[in-house]
């Protein structure tokens, strides 16, 4: 949103980015992928060497302000619709009306996503923000992040069957009502607490075999 003579006079201050009306298709998991998926899940993946104490020093002495502790940027996203092919077939809209304003300045991101579920019962709501480190190199050991997470009657049975590596686990549908706080410090410190609800479960096949057990509502606590 800025004009070329208020970006040159202040670069960093970037303005306002907006997008409206954006489609996301995400390829959706036949059974035959989900199998592949759960094989090559079991396979191990040869460990990362860790970087020498030399490659370390010099990596630290490298490290200069990042680019996002410089800039002042918003970033509006609107109308926004995530769907799932299905090979051949129309792809399912999972998510519609897609929301999401956030807003980049000294090196933290604070930002608010609305959600509105493909049949247009659920709804999510993520607020919070998000700490970028002071150097490059550091980012996924010293990111920070809060979000407070909130679902109303989201139907998880398209989720749930997307999940690779499921074995013999049965389908599953109901609908999934949360609070959540989830707290990060890190790659290695992660909280999460809060309330969830799931109404109307109704699970089917997988070791079940012919049995159908249905759940009115099952109450849990997350604490993490």
């Amino acid at each position: 949103s800025q004009g070329l003579l208020a970006l040159l006079a202040a670069p960093a201050n970037l303005g306002t980015i907006r997008v409206d009306g954006a489609v996301l298709v995400l390829p959706g998991l036949s059974p035959a992928g989900r199998e592949r998926s759960a094989a090559a899940g079991g396979q191990n993946t040869p460990p990362v060497p860790p970087r020498s104490s030399r490659e370390k020093s010099v990596a630290s002495s490298a490290g200069t302000i990042p680019l996002w502790d410089r800039v002042n940027l918003r970033l509006l996203v609107g109308n926004t619709t995530v769907k799932l092919g299905h090979g051949q077939g129309p792809a399912e809209t999972l998510i519609r009306d897609g929301l999401l304003n956030a807003h980049l300045a000294t090196g933290s991101v604070h930002f608010k996503l609305d959600l509105q579920a493909g049949d247009g019962a659920g709804t999510a709501t993520a607020s919070g923000f998000v700490n970028l480190p002071a150097r490059t190199e550091s980012l996924l050991d010293t990111l920070v992040t809060e979000i407070n997470l909130h679902i109303m009657d989201l139907q998880v049975e398209h989720f749930l069957a997307q999940v690779p590596d499921r074995a013999n686990l049965p389908r599953g549908r109901g609908e999934l009502s949360s609070e959540l706080l989830i707290k990060t410090t890190g790659v290695n410190n992660l909280r999460l607490s809060g309330t969830n609800i799931l109404r109307d479960v109704k699970l089917t096949g997988g070791f079940l075999g012919d049995d159908q057990p249905e759940l009115k509502q099952v109450d849990f606590d997350l604490e993490l």
